[in-house]
């Protein structure tokens, strides 16, 4: 085994010719000479022994070869050592090379000459030979570097070690403004007065609303303050410098409480959102685009109006975006009224696992499939626990084999490319220049209030997000996505480029189903009504095409009205589904009288709905008085026709009093046909009466008097009755 310069040489049995572990400082292959430099302490002069014997302890196991450290302080780069250091090493450099460098190679290590050579330098420098050996063991221990000559300071200060104030000198840096206040201000702590530290320390560290600040006024107000016993409310506080300062109650709080685990006390969950190491990037562990997409909602810094009448407010819309990890690809969006739940990330879900052509043409915007090839289903989805997490979901992880994998609350962290996607969202769809716009989260006094300006409605407003995304997959860079294939292959770092890259090259991780098997585990259920006029939602009504083989409406008349589960469209009201015990889907359309309604989305119609349901309290306070009035007219009317009946009583029994009734029912019909008065019209000289019978037109008839017209009248009455 070949032995080399520099190397060290343990013993590994007690009774080995090396004692202790020992560098190679030189060898000599024609005398057959290893000098060995001992690394024990105190330092010893190096060893000469046989090359030959010493290989052969090598080889019988009798020593062996170890590695060692180089020290810190050795490891510096020369930028970083100062200019003293520097002249200090050179200068020791110049004392020993000369006896390093020699123009007989090893002649420092021939016999008798070692000491003869450093007594001579030593003259030659005027310095004592001990100086020069201490130069030269350091340079052999510490392996032959010109930097063993650096100060080493990796000990110097006593670190951890407790220090002792003088009399009169307090502990610590001196104050930066050397004024006589200054001055004062200083002051020696106590053991007493580390124990109060440590004590009001603790306020802070265990108590959440406490902060540095406070529990050091608590600390000053509890054991510095001069209390007088006969006076016990009156309170005199202390001088200046007979308190321990800022810097000192932190100091010896942060000795004993370790500064991350009191803000990770003091934070919370919020702490592993704000403070938590960075170990990695999101699109680590992923095995290519379509492996994971990231959902979240927003609520857009916009109001807008609706669709129905521009003048009505409806607020701020909800943004769903789902993000492709790895690729930084918009794979779907929706936008929508409702608060973030499952009912609108199905619809933003459903957009991102089928073609965008004909949901762009919904929104009158012509693309071709090459301009967003996004309808993918993903090997799992990330999302918040809110929305995603309940028996809703569950249609997706089963039918669709897409696995869910929730944040924890308040670690928005976990999700990073979707929460960071909606402010480029934001800045790309410019929002902050459209009317309507929020800028800052509360108004102040005189300044405009933005709904004021509110333009877009939402069909506008989605129109806007999804030229937005189109643009941001074609045109937002990303550099660090790249590997070494998509650059060898000229691939442009955006996310189109490496969405295509990675399905033409066998890197896509995801999978298709079909839009309607898709579209059955996605589609949001609510309850409706069975009624004898249709399927009520949202009172809109909706017919089966072929209700003869269901019969729900009919068993509605005899059954009374019953509920049924419904899949619904949030992009229009005009169809929802059912789906019955064979897991079909029956589509039903809305009737006829309600299609007009039933041309919005849900969200609308319902809002509708709310808005004209919504009675006024002006409204209700006039239908009220109307209906009092009402009723103290018809009070009247009663009571004028009881008093008249009270004035004509008649006697009898009950059964004469109800004897009768059909010749009293007669003449007061007579009476009720002459008390009728022909139109002003019918007065005058000449009249034309034009009647038809058996299909020939009567002949015309003057009368000229009055009372013949009124009999004429007469007997066309009794002939129609």
């Amino acid at each position: 085994m070949q032995i080399y310069k520099n190397e060290i040489l343990a013993p590994t049995t007690a009774d080995c010719e090396i004692e202790v572990e020992s560098r190679v400082i030189w060898i000599s292959l024609n005398s057959d000479t290893i000098i060995l430099f001992p690394l024990s302490f105190p330092d010893k002069k190096p060893l000469e022994f046989r090359l030959s014997q010493i290989k052969a302890l090598l080889n019988d196991g009798n020593i062996k070869k170890i590695s060692e450290k180089t020290p810190n302080f050795m490891l510096r780069r020369d930028e970083d050592i100062s200019d003293r250091e520097k002249e200090k090493r050179e200068k020791c450099w110049q004392w020993v090379s000369p006896l390093i460098n020699t123009d007989i190679p090893g002649e420092l290590f021939c016999e008798s000459r070692m000491g003869a050579m450093i007594s001579q330098r030593a003259d030659e420098l005027g310095i004592p030979r001990k100086s020069i050996y201490r130069l030269l063991y350091r340079y052999w221990r510490l392996g032959h570097s010109k930097n063993c000559f650096l100060d080493n300071r990796e000990k110097s200060g006593a670190k951890g070690v407790k220090r002792i104030a003088k009399p009169g000198i307090p502990l610590g840096r001196p104050p930066k403004q050397k004024t006589e206040e200054a001055e004062r201000a200083r002051y020696s702590l106590e053991e007493n007065d580390v124990f109060i530290i440590r004590r009001a320390y603790a306020l802070y560290v265990k108590v959440k609303e406490h902060t540095l600040e406070t529990a050091y006024q608590e600390m000053i107000k509890r054991f510095y303050y001069c209390y007088d016993a006969s006076a016990p409310k009156e309170r005199t506080p202390p001088e200046l410098g007979s308190y321990p300062t800022r810097k000192q109650f932190l100091y010896q709080g942060q000795k004993v409480y370790d500064e991350v685990e009191t803000l990770k006390g003091k934070l919370g969950k919020k702490f592993s959102k704000n403070y938590k190491m960075i170990i990695g990037q999101a699109h680590d562990n992923l095995w290519g685009p379509g492996h994971r997409y990231e959902i979240d909602a927003t609520i857009a810094d916009i109001h807008l109006v609706s669709s129905a009448n521009r003048n009505r407010l409806i607020g701020r819309p909800v943004v769903y975006s789902v993000v492709d990890s790895c690729s930084r690809m918009i794979v779907g969006i929706y936008v929508g009224l409702e608060g973030p739940s499952w009912v609108e990330a199905r619809q933003a879900l459903f957009n991102a696992f089928t073609s965008k052509v004909e949901f762009c043409s919904s929104f009158n915007i012509n693309i071709k499939e090459e301009d967003w090839p996004c309808h993918h289903l993903p090997r799992e989805v990330t999302a918040d626990r809110g929305e995603m997490m309940g028996i809703s979901a569950e249609g997706m992880v089963e039918g669709l084999d897409v696995n869910l994998t929730y944040c924890p609350p308040s670690r928005p962290d976990l999700k990073p490319i979707v929460e960071s996607h909606f402010k480029t969202l934001k800045k790309g769809s410019r929002t902050a220049f459209i009317p309507g716009a929020i800028h800052k989260s509360e108004t102040t006094r005189g300044e405009k209030d933005p709904r004021l300006s509110a333009t877009l409605n939402i069909f506008e407003f989605t129109q806007i997000i999804i030229k937005s995304a189109i643009h941001h997959n074609k045109h937002a860079r990303n550099p660090e996505l790249l590997t070494p294939k998509m650059i060898h292959d000229g691939i442009e770092p955006t996310p189109l480029s490496i969405w295509n890259w990675a399905i033409q090259n066998g890197a896509h991780e995801s999978h298709q189903e079909p839009e309607d098997r898709i579209y059955l585990n996605l589609l949001p259920r609510k309850n409706a009504a069975v009624t004898k006029s249709g399927i009520r939602l949202n009172n809109l009504y909706y017919f089966t095409d072929d209700e003869s083989k269901y019969r729900w409406f009919e068993r509605a008349r005899i059954r009374g009205i019953s509920s049924i589960n419904v899949l619904c469209d949030c992009f229009s009201a005009k169809h929802i589904w059912i789906q019955d015990a064979s897991n079909e889907l029956i589509r039903c359309t809305v009737r006829k009288s309600d299609a007009i309604r039933a041309a919005y989305r849900l969200e609308e119609v319902e809002d509708n709905q709310t808005y004209l349901s919504y009675v006024p309290p002006t409204a209700q306070h006039a239908t009220l008085m109307a209906n009092v009035k009402k009723s103290i007219e018809i009070d009247e009317i009663v009571d004028a026709a009881s008093k008249e009946k009270a004035r004509t009583p008649i006697k009898g029994s009950k059964a004469s009093k109800t004897k009768g009734i059909r010749q009293n029912r007669a003449d007061e019909q007579n009476n009720l046909r002459n008390s009728k008065t022909p139109p002003v019209g019918v007065r005058e000289n000449v009249i034309y009466l034009d009647t038809h019978r058996d299909n020939q037109p009567s002949p015309l008839k003057i009368c000229d008097e009055k009372s013949k017209l009124i009999d004429i009248l007469k007997d066309l009455e009794g002939e129609d009755s």
